[in-house]
């Protein structure tokens, strides 16, 4: 489980446990259960599709200078669900390397890793 709940609201974080422990519980009570369990991890796997799919993307800077503070951000708090990250870093990498527009450029000392 991710320690970082620091960006959600007590209330949500709080949701957020509930949810989790509830996810661990039924998985527990799937344990001898081989294609149950597939069930779950499907369902999983699902919402988090739907989640990053819908709601995340939209969420995400349109501006490149907030985008990359969140991806170093991303990529500092432990990476991406199903992304490794070498390619987060990548990503970063390239990043930097473009030659962005004045206004949008990123002072060297917010770069740092």
């Amino acid at each position: 489980m991710d320690d970082s709940l620091d960006v959600l609201s007590p209330d949500q974080a709080e949701r957020l446990r509930s949810l989790t422990l509830q996810l661990l519980a039924l998985g527990e009570d799937l344990r001898q259960q081989p294609r149950a369990l597939l069930v779950l991890l499907r369902d999983l796997d699902s919402v988090h599709r739907h989640i990053q799919n819908s709601v995340f993307r939209a969420a995400m800077p349109s501006e490149r200078n907030a985008l990359y503070h969140l991806l170093q951000d991303i990529e500092r708090s432990g990476g991406w669900p199903y992304i490794p990250r070498p390619q987060i870093s990548t990503f970063l990498d390239r990043l930097d390397q473009c030659s962005p527009a004045a206004s949008d450029r990123v002072p060297d000392g917010d770069a740092a890793t």
